[in-house]
C-alpha cells in the first residue's frame, strides 16, 4: 500500500466516532508488526467527543528500520492503560503489508526518472 526507505516514519490518521449518545472521553490506540514479529505499541491519544460527534486523529510511527512488510492495527479504548478486551470499543483488525519498507539505495532507485528538456547544436537549440 505505502512504501518507505529504512529509516523514515510513518503519519497515520484514524478516524472514529463517538456513537453513543452522551459525551465520552476515548484512547486511541495504534500497533505495529514489524516483520519479525515484534510489536510496538504507539503512545495512546486521548481525546473526549460529544454524543455522536467524529475525529481524525493522527500521530507518527518511531523510525521504521527493518525492512519489509509492516502490519498495523488501530483500537478505540475506553479506557488509557486496558487489562482486558471488554475495553476495546472499536478495532481495526490487522492490516497487512500496510507498509513495505525498502532498503535506502533500493528506494532511491525505485523512483529515479529524469527527461530531456533542451538540446543544442552550435548554440542552436534543435529540440524542442
Amino acid at each position: 500500500m505505502v512504501t518507505k526507505k529504512s529509516g523514515e516514519t510513518l503519519r497515520i490518521g484514524v478516524g472514529f466516532e463517538n456513537t453513543a449518545n452522551a459525551s465520552f472521553e476515548y484512547f486511541l490506540g495504534i500497533s505495529l508488526r514489524s516483520p519479525s514479529g515484534a510489536i510496538l505499541d504507539i503512545p495512546m491519544q486521548r481525546t473526549t467527543l460529544n454524543a455522536k460527534e467524529g475525529v481524525t486523529m493522527w500521530t507518527t510511527t518511531p523510525a521504521l528500520a527493518a525492512e519489509g512488510n509492516y502490519a498495523f492495527r488501530t483500537s478505540v479504548w475506553s479506557v488509557e492503560n486496558p487489562t482486558s478486551e471488554s475495553q476495546r470499543l472499536a478495532d481495526s483488525g490487522w492490516i497487512e503489508n500496510a507498509v513495505t519498507v525498502q532498503p535506502a539505495a533500493a528506494y532511491e532507485a525505485a523512483v529515479k526518472s529524469a527527461r530531456i528538456t533542451k538540446v543544442f547544436l552550435d548554440n542552436t537549440q534543435v529540440y524542442p
